[in-house]
């Protein structure tokens, strides 16, 4: 997991081949796309933008994906957004089977550390990442980049 502002995002280009292309589209277009799915790179790099009610700590299973990454940034919030965190590989109780198409696995696993964005933030969640998005009350509209991982 990576927190850090927008103007710090150059610091990770190195990290993965598509960054650099998506913290740019995402800088230059975010404030100013409907709610809904855009390709930037097919369907290796795109970006969500979604808008909807926040939701108690208990209300928010950890959730993982494997063949992506998800890069978080909140656009508008009312309230506070915060996020869930455990390491993958200490999720012991799965809701349910990996679901390939959808690219997700739930966990009732208990996050180990919890952080709060507002709108000029952002979090990358990594595979290995379990993460429970949309804590909070209020409502917010945010940006998700999915970065094909593999």
């Amino acid at each position: 997991m990576i927190v850090d502002t927008l103007s710090g995002s150059g610091r990770y280009d190195a990290l993965h081949p598509r960054f650099k292309k998506a913290f740019d589209y995402a800088v230059a277009r975010m404030d100013t796309l409907a709610p809904g799915k855009y390709a930037i790179d097919g369907d290796d790099l795109y970006i969500v933008i979604s808008e909807g009610l926040l939701r108690p700590e208990q209300e928010a299973p950890l959730e993982a994906h494997d063949r992506y990454i998800d890069v978080q940034i909140p656009l508008r919030v009312r309230g506070e957004e915060r996020f869930g965190w455990r390491p993958r590989e200490r999720c012991i109780l799965p809701r349910g089977e990996f679901d390939e198409a959808a690219d997700i696995v739930f966990f009732d696993d208990k996050p180990s550390c919890y952080v709060s964005l507002h709108p000029g933030e952002f979090v990358v969640f990594f595979p290995e990442d379990a993460h429970a998005p949309l804590i909070g009350s209020g409502n917010v509209r945010k940006a998700i980049l999915k970065i094909r991982a593999v």
